[in-house]
């Protein structure tokens, strides 16, 4: 009996689970295309619900499995008598790794809707001091060698994991060190810790919750804006009307370099 769907609708993670409990056999095929229409094919073998094999274009294993993950594609599922001739990659590794995929693309996406969305090294809203791991400074040098690069480019041309390469762009984007294809600025961590030290100067503690709510590392500054009246709103229960108008407007000084 074959399966078949769109990692749209059922992540990877729950997929491999439903077969590994149902200790299915056979081929796992996940298509799917890029904006710039490039066609790409994963394949997964199971055997009685464990993984033997995971490949991609490019990757093989945990690495292939990252990607996969990431691709939104449609599979189908193959049944078939499948002879494990090694031994079976680590089922809770794959899990653990998928989950922390998705988890890291999710957040990317609150900034960056797609894989195909242009990055652009910048040092325009740069941290201080800043310090900088093997991997993003590889994600910098492919950046500078062919800027707007795509993601899902800078997947392919790494010579890292899909997981690495996705913690590393994160971690420039909170650093301040990339923009998007419009260069519009996001909420480095440096923006995001003083706007939090100075709501919570006024309201203590209990105003974390609240900047947690309306702000986050990676977003654009834009929208960050645009969440002001909002965040005013809620505050002025807290601390009252005039308070809460000095903290908004302290705020938005950060905010916009002021």
């Amino acid at each position: 009996m074959g399966i078949s769907g769109t990692l749209k609708d059922v992540s990877l993670d729950v997929l491999l689970s439903m077969m590994h409990n149902t200790n299915k056999s056979g081929i796992l095929t996940v298509r799917w295309k890029y904006d710039d229409g490039s066609n790409y094919t994963g394949i997964i073998t199971l055997s009685n619900g464990l993984l033997v094999e995971a490949k991609t274009e490019k990757f093989t294993d945990i690495p292939a499995i990252e990607e996969i993950a990431i691709s939104d594609g449609d599979f189908s599922l193959e049944s078939s008598d499948i002879n494990a001739s090694e031994d079976p990659i680590d089922f809770e590794l794959v899990i653990k790794t998928v989950q922390e995929t998705l988890n890291i693309w999710q957040k990317l996406k609150s900034t960056y809707l797609s894989l195909q969305d242009s990055l652009n090294y910048s040092t325009s809203n740069a941290t201080n001091n800043i310090k900088l791991s093997s991997n993003e400074f590889s994600v910098i040098a492919l950046l500078l060698k062919e800027p707007g690069m795509s993601i899902n480019k800078l997947i392919y041309k790494s010579s890292t994991a899909p997981l690495d390469v996705l913690n590393a762009v994160n971690s420039l984007i909170e650093k301040g060190l990339i923009t998007t294809h419009n260069t519009e600025s996001v909420l480095t961590s440096e923006k995001y810790n003083k706007v939090l030290q100075t709501v919570l100067s006024f309201t203590g503690t209990k105003g974390e919750v609240i900047v947690q709510k309306y702000f986050h590392i990676g977003m654009p500054v834009k929208e960050a804006i645009n969440n002001m009246i909002r965040f005013e709103h809620e505050i002025v229960s807290m601390v009252g009307k005039n308070i809460s108008a000095k903290i908004s407007e302290d705020v938005k000084n950060i905010l916009e370099n002021k």
